[in-house]
């Protein structure tokens, strides 16, 4: 069974439940509402569960919408409770007007609630959108600069230290943070033009002008790290 299936299923079984125990309560107007209220708490519940749950790769932000729905459902019941038992021990009739009103506040509550969570959720899958871009433009610049050192022993055979000074490229970038800030997007350009510009630099270059192009890749590296790290 699915997870619409299952979720149908709890509702049908707790609105069993409910009109099971109102058969057996003795007959008023708060009993009456009681009731009433509870159905309406099931169908708010599974109506949350399936619409604010229907994608079908569950991420964290996700947890939170079953887990209010959950607890409005359970604090509609409490209330509910409270409010029959106290009236069938006589202890405390409930004005109905007072009992609707409570409801009503408590279905805002959770109303609000769900608006926020997923203003939140619309939040956070935004900047993870953001965050992925950047992550994955970053590995392609890596792959290009895995691909220039793999050519650099070819291109320039009898000299070990453009071998060196490539190595030593590759790995600033490799443990560089590649999460990056749309404020320092021009310089994240300016890496990649000069990466870019490595790879054109293999043919018929020579080797001063090759380790030149490292230094200048590396010092522009270290100026976009050292901004990122002053601005968190």
């Amino acid at each position: 069974m699915n997870h619409t299936g299952r979720t149908i299923l709890v509702g049908l079984l707790l609105g069993l439940m409910a009109t099971a125990i109102y058969i057996l309560l003795p007959k008023s107007a708060i009993t009456n509402l009681a009731y009433a209220t509870t159905l309406v708490g099931i169908v708010v519940f599974v109506l949350s569960i399936l619409v604010l749950t229907q994608r079908t790769t569950r991420l964290p932000q996700d947890v939170v919408f079953p887990m209010a729905a959950w607890a409005y459902l359970s604090s509609n019941l409490l209330l509910t409770a409270v409010v029959v038992g106290l009236d069938l021990v006589k202890l405390w009739s409930t004005p109905w007007p007072i009992f609707c009103i409570a409801h009503t506040l408590l279905l805002g509550f959770f109303t609000v609630r769900i608006l926020v969570l997923s203003a939140g959720k619309e939040h956070i899958e935004q900047v993870g959108e953001a965050v992925a871009e950047t992550i994955t433009n970053w590995r392609l610049l890596l792959a290009d600069l895995d691909a220039i050192k793999h050519r650099v022993p070819t291109a320039f055979p009898n000299d070990q230290r453009v071998v060196k000074e490539m190595q030593a490229v590759f790995e600033a970038f490799r443990y560089s943070d590649p999460i990056s800030k749309p404020a320092f997007s021009d310089l994240d350009r300016s890496l990649q033009a000069g990466v870019a510009e490595l790879g054109r630099a293999m043919n018929g270059c020579r080797a001063d002008d090759f380790t030149a192009l490292c230094a200048k890749l590396l010092q522009e590296l270290r100026n976009r790290n050292t901004r990122l790290s002053a601005s968190k």
